[in-house]
C-alpha cells in the first residue's frame, strides 16, 4: 500500500509535428515521475498510420505509413496507477496531383497546327494547367482553353514541352514532358510519305 510521498506515474509524450510517408521520427514518454515499475505501450490511431520500432520502450521511433493525422497515444503504468496521454503527427503523402501531356499529332509537319493537351491523372484533381516550351527553337503557343495550347512549328526539330497542374488547394504536380518530332511534311518518319 502506498504511504505518504507516493506519486503516480506521470508522462508528457512528444512526437514529431510532421513526417512524410516512409519517414521516421523519435517519440518519447518524457516521464516526470516514472513510478516504481514503469511499463509503456505506444499505439497509433488509425492503426494503419504507422509502426513503432519498440512499442513498449519509453523512447522509440515511429515510422509513418499513411497520409493524414496520426494520433500517437502512450499508455503508461507504474504497477499501481495508469495514465494515458497523446500527441499528434501530421503525415504528408506523396504528391497526389499528377498530369500528363499529349499532342494530337506526333510526329508533325512544318507549318502543321498541333494541339497540346494537359490532363489531370492524379488522386487529387488538377484544376489549372501551365504548358510551356522547355527546349528547341522557340514556337509561339496560343492558349486554347484551360490545359490546351495550339502551335505551328516553322522548322524541323524536336522541341520539348512541359505541363504543370495545380490543385484547388495550390498543390503543384511534378512536370509532365513531351517531345514533339517535327519533320518536313506531316506524318514523315524519315522514310518519306506513302
Amino acid at each position: 500500500m502506498c504511504t505518504v510521498g507516493c506519486a503516480s506515474i506521470s508522462i508528457q509524450p512528444t512526437c514529431p509535428s510532421e513526417l512524410a510517408v516512409g519517414e521516421s521520427g523519435s517519440v518519447a514518454a518524457n516521464e516526470i515521475d516514472p513510478g516504481a515499475i514503469p511499463t509503456y505501450l505506444w499505439e497509433v490511431l488509425p492503426s494503419g498510420a504507422g509502426t513503432f520500432t519498440n512499442a513498449t520502450s519509453p523512447t522509440t521511433s515511429f515510422t509513418a505509413l499513411q497520409a493524414g493525422s496520426a494520433v500517437i497515444r502512450l499508455t503508461a503504468s507504474d504497477g499501481l496507477f495508469q495514465v494515458i496521454s497523446q500527441c499528434t503527427t501530421i503525415v504528408s503523402g506523396p504528391n497526389q496531383v499528377a498530369v500528363s501531356i499529349t499532342a494530337n499529332v506526333n510526329p508533325a509537319g512544318v507549318d502543321q497546327t498541333v494541339t497540346l493537351t494537359c490532363s489531370s491523372i492524379g488522386v487529387t484533381p488538377a484544376i489549372t494547367f501551365v504548358i510551356e516550351q522547355i527546349s528547341g527553337p522557340s514556337i509561339s503557343l496560343i492558349q486554347n482553353g484551360n490545359g490546351m495550347v495550339t502551335l505551328t512549328p516553322a522548322i524541323t526539330g524536336s522541341p520539348q514541352f512541359q505541363c504543370i497542374g495545380s490543385s484547388n488547394d495550390g498543390q503543384d504536380s511534378d512536370p509532365a514532358t513531351l517531345t514533339l518530332t517535327v519533320n518536313e511534311t506531316a506524318g514523315d518518319t524519315g522514310g518519306g510519305r506513302r
